[in-house]
């Protein structure tokens, strides 16, 4: 005896065709508000929700038009989910905290299966492999923070004073006594500014990657032009933070720490803005066209059937 006769459940799959992409976008933005009972901040888990409709987006005819999942692909990709936070409560002895990062990863890959299936897995390869990628990149830089930040912080003063200081610049800009500590002698007092994890622009720069990433792989250009782009990108940003670091010594050298305190709020954020700017122009006047961008989000999948499988 059929519980929804198959009439109904022939406008249920049609309703769902037609209504996936955003059906996705509001469970991957939706599910991002776990935050608000886990130890992460909303951002860094919306993140990873982010990532993923990115990716979705710039080929989205492609995404709405792979065949719907079968019935046994939606219990695999409940599965996923459901195992996210399995894992979270079996590795809480072992990482401590609580639902995090690595969680909430395995949770978007699941959703990802849930809505489009694992056999469409030829197009989903890109937002599982940098999801997951970004997952560990982040669980990276946590062991280096934790086990090697005075090394990092040490290096990014030693940058600073080598370009900044007498060997370069000509300034009275030297490290400090203390670990990460920087001191500039300047025209009005002498003050010491310190580069915290924040400051080295670490964390911030993997995530950037990654959504570069997202934006320049699906696009019809060569592998190696995708590669190039995608390096310029992240060193121009690498770059960006060095010369915001070496600006706020400047400024305190000419000016006072009251006012370095004040453009450090915005400083970083204008420099970003301004290099995203150029970036852009370089990559679509060297690499690719705005025509081939655009040709990037057109389908050249197969349309899909509204045969219902009841594979179990």
């Amino acid at each position: 005896m059929e519980i929804i006769p198959l009439d109904e459940r022939l406008k249920i799959r049609r309703w769902f065709r037609d209504n996936r992409l955003l059906l996705f976008y509001a469970t991957m933005g939706g599910s991002s508000f776990i935050s608000l009972i886990t130890i992460q901040g909303f951002f860094n888990l919306f993140f990873y929700a982010l990532l993923a409709m990115v990716i979705v987006r710039m080929r989205e005819e492609t995404y709405a038009n792979l065949p719907l999942p079968t019935n046994t692909e939606i219990l695999f990709g409940a599965l996923i989910c459901a195992g996210s936070f399995i894992f979270d409560i079996a590795t809480r002895e072992i990482f401590g905290g609580g639902y995090g990062q690595t969680d909430y990863s395995i949770l978007v890959i699941g959703i990802l299966f849930l809505f489009f299936g694992y056999k469409n897995i030829r197009v989903l390869y890109l937002p599982i492999i940098l999801v997951g990628g970004l997952s560990v990149s982040l669980k990276t830089l946590e062991v280096i923070y934790e086990n090697f930040f005075e090394e990092v912080a040490n290096w990014f003063v030693n940058v600073i004073a080598n370009i900044a200081g007498p060997g370069g610049m000509g300034y009275p800009i030297y490290p400090g006594e203390q670990s990460g500590v920087f001191t500039v002698h300047g025209i009005n007092e002498t003050g010491s500014l310190k580069v915290d994890w924040g400051c080295t622009g670490l964390r911030s720069l993997v995530m950037f990657s990654f959504i570069l990433a997202a934006l320049i792989w699906p696009m019809y250009i060569t592998i190696p032009y995708k590669f190039l782009g995608l390096a310029i990108g992240v060193l121009g940003a690498f770059l960006i933070n060095i010369l915001r670091l070496i600006m706020l010594a400047l400024i305190m050298y000419y000016r006072d720490m009251a006012t370095t305190l004040i453009v450090h709020k915005h400083l970083g954020d204008f420099l970003f803005i301004l290099w995203m700017a150029l970036y852009w122009w370089l990559f679509f006047r060297f690499f690719a066209s705005e025509e081939e961008y655009a040709e990037s989000t057109i389908s050249v999948e197969a349309g899909e059937s509204d045969e219902i499988d009841e594979t179990a």
